[in-house]
C-alpha cells in the first residue's frame, strides 16, 4: 500500500473549508516542505480542479509544493477523447502565472514497448460503466488486483475477490501508528 508505507497521506483535506469534503490524493511532509500530490487519467476539466486543488491548499497553508503526475499525449489519446495529457497541461499552465503562486512539478507519464496492454472489454463486466461508472472503484481494484496476481482478465467479474486497496486497513492504521512512535 503506497499511500502508507512510504508516508504519504491518502485523500488528505485539500483546504479548511468546513464541510467542502475536497479532497486531495496524496500529500507528504519531507522534514517541513509539504509536497500535494495529484493523479490526473481523467477528462482535462479534472486537472483544473486538481489545480484548484493544489491552490487552496497553498493558500491555506496545507501545502507548499504541489505534483501533478498526468499520461503524455501518446497515452491519453488511448484512453479517451479530452484526456489531461503533459503536452497540453505544459501549454496552457503558464497562462496562469498570476493566479498560481505555488510550485507544481507536472510529470508526464507514458509506455514504452515493454507495458503490458490489459484490454479490459475482454472481462466479464457487461460494459465499460460497471468499470468506471460512479460506485465502481471496487470493480476496478478487482482489476488491478488481478494483473499484479496474474490472474487473466478474461475471468474478471463483480464476484472476483477485490484484494487489498488504498483505504488502509485497521491493521495498516496501526502499523503506521507504530512506525511514528
Amino acid at each position: 500500500m503506497f499511500a502508507i508505507k512510504f508516508g504519504w497521506d491518502f485523500h488528505p483535506v485539500a483546504t479548511k473549508i468546513p464541510k467542502s469534503n475536497l479532497t486531495a490524493d496524496f500529500r507528504k511532509d519531507f522534514n517541513g516542505l509539504h509536497v500535494q500530490t495529484e493523479v490526473q487519467f481523467g477528462n482535462m476539466a479534472r486537472w483544473y480542479t486538481d489545480v484548484f486543488k493544489f491552490q487552496a491548499a497553498y493558500s491555506e497553508s496545507l501545502t507548499q509544493a504541489a505534483v501533478s503526475i498526468v499520461p503524455m499525449f501518446a497515452l491519453a489519446k488511448r484512453i479517451d477523447q479530452n484526456v489531461v495529457n503533459f503536452e497540453r497541461a505544459t501549454r496552457e499552465l503558464p497562462s496562469a502565472k498570476l493566479s498560481i503562486t505555488l510550485p507544481i512539478l507536472l510529470v508526464g507519464v507514458s509506455i514504452d514497448q515493454d507495458t503490458k496492454i490489459i484490454d479490459v472489454s475482454t472481462s466479464k463486466f457487461s460494459d465499460i460503466k460497471q468499470i468506471t461508472g460512479k460506485g465502481r472503484l471496487n470493480n476496478r481494484w478487482r482489476i488491478i488486483n488481478a494483473f499484479f496476481e496474474n490472474v487473466p482478465i478474461e475471468t474478471i467479474s463483480e464476484t472476483s475477490p477485490t484484494g487489498p486497496t488504498l483505504e488502509p486497513s485497521d491493521d495498516d492504521l496501526a502499523e503506521a501508528s507504530e512506525d511514528d512512535q
